[in-house]
């Protein structure tokens, strides 16, 4: 049988009709709801509001909880009134080896007061132990004047901490090392220190002034950066690629520790300073958190490189 449009139009009617009291059904639902809330919130009592609204009104599935991130770095010091692990040492009243580390501006600074002296100093950490990148910002402080030649800083990695308490740690390392051989005429190589030996992985480079901040006294900061692999060193200065090696890294001489170094050469003076140093761990297989403050042990250690043989002809 064919259905009229009038009856079409009359159940049209009573759909529409029947949605609409369905509508005022749950709207009034709704408000008394609210309003139940209300009383009972004039009462004192706590009440969850979403709790008398119909489940429809709302969806059930809880919001998940964000997993944290952990941070990318395994070591990172700021020196903003910590040292990170870093020696703080006074050596100034010492005649023969007088020299200074410390806190200041928030740098980790060190001024040497005596000729022919070098100092190294690792805050006892332990590097990653695969791939991993070495970044600090480090700057000769200032010029004093006069004759200021032959005096550097370093960064040391891949230094042997050696577990016989008898025997010296930060030996048998690597180290970039930062000369400055005269008025805009800084360099750089890379030392190698093995058992009694020291040795060149190439000659001294000049840091050419298109890459490397001179600034007017030759004391701005530059950020250095190692990237260390199991067969390979790279060394970058502000960014720019300066030279990659093969080397491979030591794996069964206990050569885990990083460092920095400072020395005088021709005069009893040099300035130098570091800050910001991140170590990375690129391969994701170390901890995030090596070790706390107070498990670390600062080492120090006084003239042990031969710099009258490495530095450039002419500085003796």
């Amino acid at each position: 049988m064919k259905e009229s449009p009038h009856s079409r139009k009359t159940l049209t009617s009573l759909g529409l009709a029947g949605g609409a009291l369905l509508l005022i059904v749950f709207l009034l639902t709704a408000l008394y709801g609210f309003l139940s809330a209300g009383d009972l919130r004039a009462q004192g009592e706590q009440t969850d509001v979403w709790a008398y609204l119909p489940a429809a009104f709302y969806s059930a599935t809880p919001t998940p909880t964000p997993t944290p991130t952990p941070p990318p770095f395994f070591y990172f010091a700021d020196f903003e009134g910590d040292s990170g692990g870093w020696p703080l040492v006074d050596n100034t009243h010492v005649s023969n080896d007088c020299f200074k580390w410390y806190l200041s501006d928030g740098n980790y600074k060190v001024d040497i007061c005596d000729d022919r002296t070098d100092v190294k100093v690792s805050p006892g950490v332990d590097l990653p132990t695969g791939d991993y990148t070495i970044e600090v910002d480090a700057r000769f402080r200032y010029n004093p004047g006069g004759f200021w030649y032959w005096n550097s800083y370093g960064i040391m990695f891949d230094a042997k901490d050696d577990p016989d308490p008898s025997k010296p740690d930060l030996g048998d390392y690597y180290m970039i090392w930062v000369l400055w051989e005269g008025p805009g005429i800084h360099k750089y190589k890379i030392l190698k220190d093995v058992p009694g030996s020291q040795i060149d992985l190439f000659d001294w480079i000049a840091l050419s002034p298109g890459v490397y901040n001179y600034g007017p006294d030759g004391s701005d900061w530059n950020t250095w950066r190692i990237e260390r692999t199991a067969d390979t060193i790279r060394v970058y200065v502000n960014d720019h690629l300066l030279n990659e090696v093969n080397e491979s890294r030591p794996t069964e001489n206990f050569q885990t520790l990083f460092g920095v170094f400072a020395s005088t050469y021709e005069t009893g003076q040099t300035f130098a300073a570091f800050d910001n140093f991140l170590v990375e761990d690129d391969s994701g297989t170390s901890a995030i958190a090596p070790l706390s403050a107070a498990d670390r042990t600062p080492i120090v250690v006084i003239n042990s490189v031969d710099q009258d043989r490495l530095l450039p002809a002419g500085g003796d």
